[in-house]
């Protein structure tokens, strides 16, 4: 057994310790050496072996960036969010509509809008029903909410039904082989600005069918007295017609007012706590105004002094 001693400075106060661990290495030998380094090469090749089979979007490999792009059914049947609270839907890519029931409703205690024209529903058993109205929910699946009109009806088999609407407006596809919801991504990653501040709606309202509405919002961590430059939210845009134009408005203890615009043919809800638009504070630098321009009378008497009279 041979022990190298250490060359170090005897005044080093780790000399003996170095010394002693030393020591103990040698009297263990070379198998317990082997036996760690394969221990330690084991736990790595493991370690690499669960990145590798982890899918390239969402789970800790995308440090929680993108949820997952695809949902497990259980038969017909799904697990989704409806205002925070679990439920489960059935997914039915034969309905036209999205359906929730007037049982789950009235126990959750939604609110409900009576519509505008009479909406008469064929079902499963070839009976005609006729819905009570319309209820706006958040609709939450794979960590994504989405605000979605769904149609109240009397009797309903399952509280809630995802209709051939749902799968248009997430652009979802039904994957039968592998028994999975496969959603597309409507927005990427690097269109979503992480440091926006979002505006989220005070309380419920209803814009009437192409028409404009005042709307009360509010920020949440935002500095009041500050002009923010407001962006509509897309995903709105695209699904429910809910348009807002870009805007520079100021907050007020976390308050701010700003146009909405149904582009819609029918009436719409916008419920409490829907994410309408979001904003960035405003920087005067990338900012241009418009200066004031003449009107048509002065153009039109500078014109005719510039003219030359020939006669």
């Amino acid at each position: 057994m041979k022990i190298t001693p250490i060359t170090t400075h005897p005044s080093d106060e780790d000399h003996p310790v170095q010394l002693e661990e030393d020591h103990q290495q040698a009297v263990r030998g070379p198998d317990h050496r082997r036996h760690t380094e394969f221990s330690t090469s084991h736990q790595t090749d493991k370690l690499r072996g669960k990145l590798s089979r982890s899918p390239s979007i969402g789970s800790e490999v995308a440090n929680f960036r993108n949820p997952p792009l695809a949902a497990k059914l259980q038969g017909n049947h799904i697990d989704v969010f409806i205002d925070n609270q679990p439920v489960k839907a059935l997914v039915d890519s034969g309905a036209s509509n999205f359906v929730i029931s007037e049982l789950y409703r009235r126990k959750q205690r939604k609110v409900m809008f009576l519509d505008t024209k009479l909406v008469i529903l064929k079902v499963t058993d070839g009976n005609y029903v006729r819905s009570l109205g319309k209820c706006v929910l958040q609709l939450t699946i794979n960590c994504r909410t989405q605000p979605f009109q769904f149609t109240v009806m009397p009797k309903c088999s399952h509280d809630v039904i995802l209709g051939f609407d749902f799968l248009k407006a997430s652009q979802a596809v039904l994957d039968c082989d592998r028994a999975e919801l496969i959603f597309d991504e409507l927005l990427h990653d690097e269109e979503i600005d992480p440091h926006g501040i979002k505006l989220y709606a005070m309380s419920d309202s209803v814009v009437p069918a192409r028409s404009c509405k005042f709307l009360t919002v509010q920020a949440r961590d935002a500095q009041d007295d500050t002009d923010f430059l407001v962006e509509g939210n897309k995903v709105i845009c695209i699904n429910q017609g809910i348009a807002v134009p870009s805007m520079i408005t100021s907050l007020r203890k976390g308050k701010a007012s700003i146009w909405v615009t149904n582009c819609e043919n029918q009436a719409r809800c916008i419920p409490k706590g829907m994410c309408i638009a979001n904003a960035e504070p405003a920087r005067s630098e990338c900012l241009n105004t418009l200066t004031e321009v003449q009107s048509y009378t002065d153009l039109w008497t500078s014109k005719g002094s510039d003219q030359i009279d020939y006669i």
